[in-house]
């Protein structure tokens, strides 16, 4: 699914994890993490979650699509939609 291996996030908490992602909405640069790798976190949560509250399925679609919307820079929101439908169809070949 991931071209990188990102299983040291696999052990970080939530709050760590979220603390991580605001970090990189507020890096200078705009790009502590690659779009994979905020896949990844995001999806972690997004497991632990539905583990947690299973009636309260999150849909990681929304999610993601809100995160683009009001937190990502305009100019790197065509290549977060695009990793993001690459690791859809990824998973969906899979399954």
């Amino acid at each position: 699914m991931y071209k990188s291996d990102f299983s040291g996030y696999d052990s970080m908490t939530d709050n760590q994890l979220e603390a991580l992602l605001l970090e990189d909405l507020n890096h200078p640069d705009g790009e502590l993490l690659d779009a994979d790798e905020i896949l990844y976190i995001c999806e972690i949560i997004r497991e632990r979650r539905n583990i947690n509250q299973p009636e309260a399925a999150i849909d990681i679609d929304r999610m993601w699509e809100d995160f683009i919307k009001y937190y990502a820079p305009k100019e790197l929101r065509a290549g977060l939609r695009a990793a993001h439908e690459r690791n859809k169809s990824t998973e969906a070949q899979t399954m």
